[in-house]
């Protein structure tokens, strides 16, 4: 009788350390988005947020004036949806960028809302070279613009993960 009663306690304890272990591996990768608010970025946000969530990623959102608070190292990838300001990235963007020493998790996307062409990293900002820039024209939008700029954001994603 104690042989039975010790083998149900080992399988009492293996079965809680597997959930434990499947609890814990099931959402194993972050991301930080980091926006600047925008009709257009807002609704990128919140489709980035829903197929990452439900792709069991853990989703931290802020906006982009909190910067100082969201470490690039802390995350998988940080997502930062800016704003072009005098045809270069905002100050929030730019001293991210900087600070984050050009981290190679973050995924830098710009948009321009005050004409319809898209601008980053054009006369001013962090060097070109050292980071990838996403860009889009958003004062005239449709549902199409913001699908295919998520998805160019997921397949950046993808290639950071692996």
């Amino acid at each position: 009788m104690k042989k039975i009663k010790c083998f149900f306690v080992i399988i009492f304890v293996l079965n809680s350390l597997f959930l434990s272990f499947c609890e814990e591996s099931s959402i194993s990768k972050s991301v930080c988005i980091l926006y600047y608010d925008s009709h257009f970025k807002q609704e990128l946000l919140n489709r980035l947020e829903k197929e990452l969530v439900a792709t069991n990623f853990s989703v931290v959102t802020d906006n982009i004036k909190n910067y100082n608070k969201y470490p690039a190292t802390k995350y998988n990838a940080v997502i930062l949806l800016s704003a072009t300001e005098k045809f270069g990235p905002i100050p929030a963007a730019r001293e991210y960028i900087v600070k984050q020493n050009y981290s190679p998790n973050i995924i830098y996307f710009s948009s321009y809302d005050k004409f319809n062409m898209p601008y980053g990293f054009i006369l001013e900002g962090p060097d070109r070279n050292k980071i990838d820039v996403i860009t889009a024209a958003t004062v005239t939008y449709t549902e199409q613009d913001i699908t295919i700029a998520k998805d160019k954001v997921m397949k950046r994603l993808q290639q950071i993960i692996k």
